[in-house]
């Protein structure tokens, strides 16, 4: 549909304050926190990730004299095909030049805007199907209620799941005693509010650091670098009597990928300007921004990643 003075009613007031609103956004992270892949042009739109698995561990000693049986290497693939996701508005020749608003302007950056946040759910849809899940209460989705939330414990419980797969930190590295370095985590910040208010975390910052009981500004805990986003997963109705149920997702390197087609960046942005069309707008009525994105997010390893699924307490 084009946008028109009588679609956008507000454009065609004779006086308005001309300061505009601000738009609520929310935070990103999960791309950056992708492995980053390129396909150059031309390559086809199959991605490839491939590792060599693990060899097994030579606990039985030698026979004297007698060539042992030598070990096999063996390779993990995992493919699929990347896919393209935009959209775009169109704007009529009047709105443009009339509108009392920059609206070719606040539609690119509304584009802009939509872009980040579609890819980010894209990358979302993909990471809610590891299978490494750590829930609140009993061991289903459909249990999962309000009185059980999230607590310090159960970070610590799908940390501890990281470190007995051998996930490397995402932060900093452990050093020879195996301590050290920060797994990253994405969490609603209705999950963030009950982990925040857990009383190991009260009692913990009561002695250690009470500034930070009026702040709350605690990015770093329980070994996890936290990012809040409204983002993070939300299975909506699909807990105990029709409670919400939130996923909090913690991950080390490696755990997923992400693509980048021809080297020209997450997105392309695309304008046509007023006469591009040609004999389809023989009047040049009409102009439209829009962009488009390659994408392919592929969990590489579920072992590198846990999600915590638990209701929330308000």
């Amino acid at each position: 549909m084009t946008d028109t003075l009588s679609t956008l009613s507000p454009e065609s007031k004779t006086y308005y304050d001309r300061k505009l609103l601000e738009r609520a956004l929310p935070i990103l992270g999960m791309y950056k926190a992708g492995q980053q892949r390129d396909i150059p042009v031309n390559s086809g739109n199959q991605v490839s990730y491939r590792r060599f698995n693990s060899l097994s561990t030579a606990t039985t000693a030698l026979t004297e004299g007698t060539t042992p049986t030598a070990a096999s290497l063996s390779v993990t693939e995992i493919t699929g095909t990347v896919a393209q996701y935009g959209n775009y508005v169109e704007v009529s020749d009047a709105l443009a030049m009339t509108g009392v608003d920059p609206v070719i302007r606040e539609s690119t950056l509304l584009l802009g805007e939509i872009a980040g946040q579609s890819v980010e759910e894209v990358i979302r849809t993909e990471l809610v199907t590891g299978t490494s899940v750590v829930y609140a209460t009993g061991a289903a989705r459909n249990l999962q209620d309000g009185t059980h939330p999230l607590t310090l414990a159960l970070v610590r419980k799908a940390v501890r799941t990281l470190e007995v797969n051998d996930t490397t930190p995402f932060f900093g590295s452990r050093d020879e005693n195996g301590q050290g370095g920060l797994f990253l985590g994405f969490i609603h910040p209705r999950m963030w509010y009950d982990l925040i208010g857990d009383s190991q975390v009260l009692n913990t910052f009561s002695y250690s650091d009470p500034e930070k009981l009026f702040t709350l500004n605690v990015p770093e805990l329980g070994q996890v670098a936290w990012i809040k986003t409204t983002k993070a997963p939300v299975f909506t109705g699909a807990g105990a009597a029709g409670a919400d149920v939130y996923g909090a997702i913690i991950v080390g390197q490696n755990a997923f990928g992400v693509v980048n087609v021809g080297g020209t960046g997450r997105f392309n942005t695309i304008a046509k300007p007023l006469g591009s069309a040609g004999s389809s707008d023989p009047l040049d009525q009409r102009a439209t921004i829009g962009w488009k994105s390659f994408q392919l997010p592929k969990i590489l390893n579920n072992n590198f990643m846990v999600r915590i699924e638990a209701g929330v307490s308000a």
